[in-house]
């Protein structure tokens, strides 16, 4: 995923108010992907996850890692390439597509049972398989349980009165012994509200704090020129280390 990414419960139109509003946002964020408006996209493994990936795969072998909406983020095929699984969800196919076509990697498009208009694109030895849906309809009953998930901006993308919600997802397919890297932003949200949202260590603590232990271990500052052309004095990236509760 992706910096300002906001995620839909649901890809189809119905009467419900809310609900059209979160359709017209994914159409959105399509559009932005087809006319090729995807400035929040980095050419390059994230520094974060560069300086911390051990802490990330703790001496494992040949895990599986979840990238919630995860756009065409390199750090997928960086992981891939090192002996992982990296599980992405993305609602855009212009996205997946991209990230296969880009990367060289050939591919298969499967149907997932139990997933609505469900599916996935998976490589040929099935190291990649990035599901097209909603963040929402994932659960641990179609991916299973993860070994780490690195959210570098989803958490950041999802809306505030969302936030619970995605939580509850990204719970379901974590065990004793995931870790959940997990990237917040700090900002001043009176220049720009979202997305992305701010998202600083008090949110990550109000949504997570319940149920997860909470550690920050990095951070960065990020004054890309998109930014600073927004009016940010300060746009600060924050790493997070989460895992269950015992």
């Amino acid at each position: 995923m992706t910096e300002e990414q906001t995620i839909s419960v649901c890809c189809e139109r119905t009467s419900n108010p809310v609900q059209k509003v979160q359709s017209r946002t994914v159409e959105k964020w399509n559009e932005r992907w087809e006319e090729g408006k995807t400035s929040f996209h980095l050419p390059h493994v994230h520094k974060l996850l560069a300086e911390h990936s051990k802490t990330l795969i703790n001496g494992r072998k040949g895990i599986k890692i979840l990238f919630p909406l995860c756009g065409k983020t390199m750090d997928m095929k960086w992981l891939a390439d090192q002996g992982h699984t990296v599980i992405g969800v993305e609602i855009s196919n212009i996205a997946i597509q991209q990230f296969f076509v880009e990367n060289n990697i050939e591919y298969t498009i499967n149907h997932v049972d139990g997933l609505v208009k469900g599916e996935v694109y998976q490589s040929n030895d099935r190291r990649i398989q990035i599901y097209i849906c909603s963040i929402f309809d994932i659960s641990s009953d179609i991916i299973g349980q993860v070994d780490a998930i690195w959210d570098r901006a989803a958490f950041s993308a999802i809306m505030p009165s969302e936030r619970e919600k995605y939580r509850d997802v990204i719970i379901s397919t974590m065990n004793a012994y995931t870790r959940y890297c997990l990237i917040g932003v700090d900002f001043d949200p009176s220049v720009k509200p979202g997305p992305p949202y701010h998202a600083p260590e008090v949110a990550v603590e109000q949504t997570f704090g319940a149920h997860l232990t909470i550690e920050k271990i990095g951070e960065m500052a990020d004054l890309r020129e998109k930014w600073v052309k927004m009016g940010h004095k300060y746009f600060t990236d924050i790493l997070f280390l989460l895992s269950l509760k015992a």
